[in-house]
């Protein structure tokens, strides 16, 4: 059995008994990444260690679910760890995303260092923070972009200083230096340390891309919770907006860490 088909058998059966579809494909992914971790067995009596199976579509099937939060994010365990949405908004509305990409990036660098910097400095910045990824350009030509000596150095300085948009351009200028040395993720070194209630175990898992705006991302996801929680009162039962978890790479992920082994998913 592929892990397609498998993950698919999995997430209808616990469809069919009763839990809800989000948090059986949550639950579904906490199997399959425990199926990777080769974790040893934890005690009989520790219901809170993570359960090792072994590593094939149909251990995962049968499998005990993990109840450990799993806060490394290097090597090859996968992230056990969503943010909130109360924590999404509060970054997508926080004056992080009203500053200059470089000033994110490098808040040491002043604006006379930026105007004092040359051609060959500036196109290398410009890289570092891929400020051409709004344009939708595939990655191949995006890059080339970088490489181009004809382009002015004013014209770098004018690409660096623009706000961090999309999602890749407020990782790369924000997410990745916050978290360099650390050797975690955001939500494991910026979030937790202040705002525990902010991260937690992965109810929803996220698939967007990088290319698009950030702010209308977050967005369209409080539009999601609104809407699934207006129908949940429609059917007599309580909201669950503050007690979901997204699974999103940009902030689970160490992002000073992007090479994924073999089997990571």
């Amino acid at each position: 059995m592929s892990h397609q088909a498998a993950f698919k058998q999995l997430w209808e059966q616990l469809v069919a008994e009763g839990m809800e579809p989000n948090q059986a494909a949550a639950e579904a992914l906490t199997r399959f990444r425990a199926a990777s971790a080769e974790q040893p067995p934890p005690p009989a009596n520790n219901l809170s260690s993570t359960l090792a199976v072994p590593l094939t579509p149909q251990a995962a099937l049968a499998s005990p679910v993990s109840t450990k939060t799993q806060g490394t994010t290097t090597g090859s365990a996968f992230p056990n760890l969503g943010v909130s949405l109360a924590f999404l908004v509060s970054f997508a509305e926080s004056s992080d995303l009203d500053k200059p990409m470089y000033q994110l990036a490098r808040p040491d660098l002043t604006q006379s260092d930026l105007d004092a910097m040359d051609s060959v400095s500036l196109r290398h910045l410009a890289k570092e923070l891929r400020v051409h990824h709004h344009l939708h350009l595939p990655r191949s030509e995006e890059l080339a972009r970088y490489d181009d000596v004809s382009t002015s150095a004013q014209e770098w300085r004018d690409a660096v200083r623009r706000l961090a948009t999309t999602t890749a351009e407020v990782g790369f200028s924000l997410i990745k230096p916050r978290t360099k040395g650390t050797g975690k993720c955001y939500a494991d070194a910026i979030v937790k340390p202040s705002r525990p209630d902010w991260v937690g175990n992965p109810t929803d898992f996220l698939c967007h891309a990088w290319q698009y705006n950030f702010k209308d991302f977050v967005s369209a996801l409080q539009c999601e919770a609104e809407e699934r929680d207006r129908h949940r009162q429609e059917q007599g039962l309580p909201p669950i907006a503050h007690e979901r978890f997204y699974w999103n790479d940009i902030f689970v992920e160490n992002q000073n860490f992007r090479n994924k082994p073999e089997g990571y998913f």
